[in-house]
């Protein structure tokens, strides 16, 4: 039997160069080979499953292979996803997919750097995984950044579960795809001053769980700043300038 003792997900841009999406999961477990082994066998029941729910005539597929790549001396196996729709895709498809996940063709990769830990990483190709072991390696660096420490900060004392959001790096996303689109005449000129996240936690407190959600003020303002710069390109020439990006306040009220 093997037992997830813990997860965490992350979600933001990759490494430059190598797309504008990825994913990240690490897993904490008691066994991290049984863990890849449940894995490659719930993705195998699970391709097999999608396939018969088309009458077996070859539609969505996920396979498990094994050491694809490597990362030293590491193994990093990898899950193909196969879907009918980009099998032949042309070159403008394939396009699309190396701007969004830096690569032509969907997969993840799965690598363990111990016994006890198994990492999943969706985008960004081999440099991704490269940086999420790095950073596992160093020790992490979420929970040591001051705007995350605030925000940790208003969470309860004992979390079974924690969710943060930073609005900021999301926009810088969706930015850098509109630009590899070719679409960067649409966004408006603004830059985001808040890094503090949105946060929602959920804490144990004996019998119970209590749930506690932060909302920065200046989070609050940049959101609206932003919207007010859409609306003012949306305008055009002529439309009365948004106001500027959000500075901390003394007299703001956090939620």
């Amino acid at each position: 039997i093997c037992r997830r003792r813990a997860v965490e997900f992350v979600i933001g841009g990759p490494p430059a160069g190598n797309g504008t999406f990825v994913f990240a999961q690490i897993n904490t477990c008691t066994d991290s080979a049984k863990f890849i082994a449940l894995q490659a066998d719930a993705f195998e029941l699970f391709s097999k499953m999608a396939d018969e729910s088309e009458g077996g005539e070859g539609g969505f597929k996920m396979t498990y292979e094994k050491g694809v790549e490597n990362i030293g001396a590491l193994a990093v196996d990898a899950i193909n996803i196969s879907v009918p729709e980009l099998d032949g895709a042309d070159e403008i498809n394939l396009d699309a997919l190396q701007k969004l996940f830096g690569e032509e063709k969907l997969r993840l990769l799965v690598a363990s750097p111990d016994n006890q830990t198994v990492v999943i990483t969706f985008g960004g190709g081999l440099a991704m995984m490269e940086k999420t072991l790095a950073v596992i390696a160093a020790g992490g660096n979420i929970d040591k950044d001051p705007a995350v420490i605030e925000a940790l900060n208003m969470m309860p004392s004992k979390p079974v579960g924690l969710t943060m959001l930073n609005i900021g790096n999301l926009w810088q996303i969706v930015s850098a795809f509109m630009k590899a689109e070719g679409m960067g005449a649409m966004l408006p000129d603004y830059q985001f001053v808040s890094q503090t996240p949105l946060a929602l936690g959920v804490g144990a407190n004996g019998n119970s769980l209590t749930m506690s959600a932060y909302v920065p003020s200046a989070v609050v303002k940049d959101i609206v700043g932003l919207f007010q710069a859409f609306m003012m390109r949306l305008m055009g020439p002529g439309a009365q300038p948004a106001p500027g990006p959000a500075q901390p306040s003394t007299n703001a009220e956090d939620f």
